[in-house]
Parts: structure tokens; sequence; C-alpha cells
């Protein structure tokens, strides 16, 4: 479920809400004049905020200027649009997904919606950067891109923009010099934003900068996997997840609701990737936990229990029997033993 808080767009894992990234050490980095800033965005983003009915689907634009090491990092972080990152000049640590790359000059990284990624190797190197981040209402990976309406790219031009973005896993790209350059006007006319004429401006640069990016992923023909935006992964994910969701009192169909997908889908993908049905595979990682915090902690059975998701330390007994031919009594005593 996606909810919008004060112009905040929250990601509800049913656990914990995932916020996108508040850039708090980039912030203080500029108060205290460590680093040189320059931005417009929404919500928690850093700089001076854009207006309600102003430059819709921008979430975040702007430039820094390290002009010596940082103390500070951009820490495994989510945002909730596609995000567009250029190093005009120096180089700085980029990690997507636990790959480590680096940004060198003239070197653009872009992230997916909500795709983990770090800036700062911990700490930033010197260097200049130029960002854009563009909320596409997607919030999960199959779902498709909805792009701001003025986006005036043709139609042909940016569904096949927007197959390429969706569908590699390559996040950093060489850019050509006039990306940089398209950057630069940006970051000028954010400098004057408010002034009559500058949204009009940001808009039109941004078009430029997107068919700019569209002829340079063209020209570099990458390999694309239409696999990264299927339901299957889609599924997959969520089972990835589900292992941190286990005291969630879940059924076959609000998994298959949190997917987006109609119940007999989801069975099937669950069946595909686990060969269990979804209740089976629930109880599978529920038992797997259980069996940690048995050997690892002096928790009491009946809190596992509460703790992994099972309503009564009655049925977690019996479940958890099903699955080891034990109580879970006898297994913390036989793993106490064990030489």
């Amino acid at each position: 479920m996606i909810v919008t808080v004060m112009e905040t767009v929250v990601f509800n894992d049913l656990k914990s809400k995932i916020y996108p990234d508040s850039c708090i050490p980039l912030k203080e980095a500029a108060e205290l004049g460590d680093i040189d800033l320059i931005a417009i965005g929404r919500g928690n983003y850093p700089g001076e905020k854009l207006r309600e009915n102003d430059l819709k689907g921008i979430r975040s634009i702007g430039f820094w200027n390290a002009r010596k090491e940082q103390k500070f990092g951009l820490p495994t972080h989510q945002n909730e649009g596609i995000e567009f990152t250029l190093c005009e000049a120096g180089h700085v640590s980029f990690n997507c997904e636990g790959k480590q790359k680096e940004l060198g000059s003239s070197m653009m990284a872009i992230t997916r919606p909500w795709q983990p990624h770090q800036l700062g190797d911990p700490h930033i190197e010197i260097c200049s950067l130029h960002w854009l981040i563009l909320d596409v209402g997607v919030r999960r990976p199959h779902q498709g891109w909805n792009w701001p309406e003025w986006i005036i790219l043709n139609e042909e031009d940016l569904s096949f923009l927007t197959r390429i973005l969706r569908e590699n896993e390559a996040p950093v790209w060489q850019a050509k010099p006039e990306t940089a350059a398209i950057f630069k006007k940006i970051t000028s006319e954010i400098r004057n934003y408010g002034n009559p004429g500058s949204s009009s401006s940001i808009k039109l640069l941004i078009n430029e900068l997107l068919l700019n990016i569209f002829l340079t992923l063209q020209a570099q023909k990458p390999r694309l996997d239409t696999e990264l935006i299927s339901n299957e992964r889609n599924v997959r994910l969520f089972l990835k997840e589900l292992e941190k969701l286990l005291s969630y009192q879940w059924t076959s169909e609000s998994m298959a609701d949190y997917c987006h997908l109609k119940s007999t889908r989801f069975i099937h993908y669950c069946k595909k990737l686990t060969n269990m049905s979804p209740i089976q595979y629930l109880q599978f990682l529920r038992i797997q936990e259980a069996k940690k915090q048995l050997q690892s902690t002096d928790s009491s059975i009946t809190d596992i229990a509460f703790d992994c998701g099972f309503s009564s330390s009655q049925y977690f007994n019996r479940i958890f029997r099903k699955y080891t031919d034990m109580s879970p009594r006898d297994y913390r005593n036989a793993d106490s033993v064990s030489p």
C-alpha cells in the first residue's frame, strides 16, 4: 500500500514503512559549508521546496560540489522515482544492490524506483555531482510507468526509453559530453527557480536530458531482460521480503494482494519457485526462524512462537513437530547437548 503524507511518498511493507531517502547527511554538510549544494525538491529532499502544483513528478533535482573529502556518505537508501546521477568531475564510489562501482568523470548512474543504492565508501570523495529523481508511480517491479504529463518525447521513443530503463541491470553508463552540458543548464535554472519562465525552462531541459539519455542508451545497445519486470520476479522479491515479515498474519489472499496479483497467479508462481503453497512456504520460513531462535536465544518457547507468527504455543508445537519430528523443547535440549 502507498500513502502520501505531506508530499512524502511512503512504501508500506507491513512491518515498517520505507520512506524515500531524506539525505540528512548531505543537508548537514551543506549547512556546515563543507559542500556546495544547489537543489529543489519535495518532502524531505534537500534544497528549496517546490511549489505544490509546479513541476509535478519531480521529487528532487540538484547539484553538489565537494571540494574536499567529506565526513559523510549516503548509506544504502531508496527513492520513489527513477534517479539519474551524473558525476561531472572527480569520482565517487557507488554501490547498487551489492555491486560496487566507481562513478568517474562523465559517468552516469541510473537506479530504478525503490532500488537500493549508496554513494560513498563510506564517505563522499572529491567530486561534483548532478542528480534528478522523477516519480513514475511505480511501487512494484511489474507495474507500468507513468511519466509526468509534461514529458513530450513521442510515444515510440518514450516507450523504448522506458523499456531500456526497466529491463536492464547495468547501473552505470558512460555519458555523452552533451549530458553534462544539459545538467549544467538545469543547475543554472534551479538557481533562478521562482522567477518567470524558470519552471518552463526546467521542463524543456529535462525533456532534452531524457532525449539525450535515450539516444545514449540506444547507441550502447544494452542487454534487456524482461524477467526484471515479470510477475514471477515480483513474487520472488516478495518471498525474499517474507523472511522479515513472519509475524504478520498472512493469508494466501493477502500475499497475492500485496503483490498486486490474483490469488491463482500468485499461487502458481509461489509453487513454481518453492514447490510449496504460499501457506506451506510461510510455515517453512517460520519454523526455520524458530529453530534459529531456539538455538541462539534464551527466549521462552511461547515468546518465540509469537515472534515467528504462530497464533498460540500449542499450534506452534504441532507445526514444529510436523517439520522436525520433535517438540521445540526437545529440539532446544538436543542442540544444547550436541558436541
